[in-house]
């Protein structure tokens, strides 16, 4: 079992370490391009988030991206035109009137797409490391056993402050980029925020199970 759990780990780092490579692509094509040259690119599928229309199905789409509990949203504002016509039924002598909305298109916010991107960097980044520190403390349990040692009790709260991190950036990233967007939307993850507290106070028991055993060989 210890055996699946070392290699799916470093699975699990592996692939977040390319999505971070991934998302630096993506910031630097954000970055050395204008917000018009995102159309037709992978960086449309990821920014025009929100309710957007679907000119080619003439219909709704609603658009939603998620890192780790960092929402995206906002970026994208499409842009309409709604003209109105007013006909009279001459029978009744009522009136009635029919508004049609048209897009043509929509524009990018650059300035939150960096943020959002660089947010995301950083919470990939964390479980990268995440990841990273279950693995090595699995595979000391293989090589050394059962026992309770510096290390481990070191890796496990080194990965609950990168948990109790990715709240924070999730946190931060969401108010600046709301406040570019116009479109507040604070995201705090409860779930990684219970687990990073969790692995911490995890990490103070094998501390304690650590001294614990210095003592008895102390006295034995």
């Amino acid at each position: 079992m210890k055996e699946w759990g070392s290699m799916i780990t470093r699975i699990l780092e592996v692939l977040h370490w390319l999505a971070v490579a991934a998302g630096v692509i993506i910031l630097l094509l954000t970055v050395f391009s204008d917000s018009a040259n995102i159309d037709g690119t992978v960086l449309e599928k990821i920014y025009k988030t929100g309710v957007v229309y679907d000119e080619v199905n003439q219909r709704y789409v609603t658009n939603d991206v998620s890192v780790y509990g960092l929402d995206i949203v906002g970026t994208y504002e499409p842009e309409k035109t709604i003209s109105s016509t007013v006909s009279e039924n001459f029978e009744t002598g009522e009136h009635y009137s029919n508004v049609k909305v048209e897009y043509c298109g929509g524009r990018y916010n650059t300035a939150a797409i960096i943020v959002y991107t660089i947010g995301c960097i950083i919470n990939l980044t964390l479980m990268a490391l995440v990841f990273s520190n279950i693995h090595s403390v699995i595979k000391r349990s293989l090589k050394e056993g059962e026992r309770f040692n510096k290390e481990q009790a070191s890796a496990l709260r080194n990965t609950g402050i990168f948990l109790l991190e990715v709240v924070g950036v999730t946190f931060i990233t969401s108010i600046i980029a709301g406040g570019m967007t116009g479109k507040m939307n604070i995201n705090i993850n409860i779930i990684i925020l219970a687990i990073g507290l969790f692995v911490i106070c995890l990490s103070e028991y094998f501390d304690y199970g650590n001294k614990l055993e210095e003592k008895v060989s102390e006295q034995t």
